[in-house]
């Protein structure tokens, strides 16, 4: 089953970050109201697979909202929007340290962007 969802908005510059420890680690904190996540890679670059967890800290809890292991030398890719608030963060959590490295895709809402243009 796929999802097709209309975001208008201007596509932001990809965030990576290698997992170098077996412990959650902030990825993306939203500094503003107008970031919305649109897709979240994970890429394993070793000869095993690792078990990985996504969550969505939405100030006070954070959220799982992806636990898969992502095979060997393979990639994984969750591709539901989540709207941030300001201090909203990705985290990720890799079983193995070196060997995960997430990249968050974002969008600024048009909203936003037109207030920039002004």
């Amino acid at each position: 089953m796929s999802t097709i969802i209309n975001m208008p908005g201007i596509l932001e510059r990809p965030t990576c970050l290698r997992l170098t420890a077996g412990t959650i680690t902030d990825v993306l904190t939203a500094t503003d109201n107008f970031q919305t996540v649109i897709g979240i890679i994970l890429t394993n670059e070793t000869a095993g697979a690792v078990a990985c967890l996504i969550d969505w800290y939405d100030g006070t809890t954070n959220n799982h909202i992806w636990k898969e292991p992502v095979a060997a030398n393979d990639s994984e890719f969750f591709n539901q929007p989540i709207r941030l608030g300001t201090g909203h963060k990705i985290k990720a959590t890799a079983a193995s340290a070196n060997a995960i490295t997430v990249t968050v895709i974002t969008k600024r809402s048009l909203r936003q962007a037109d207030e920039q243009v002004r």
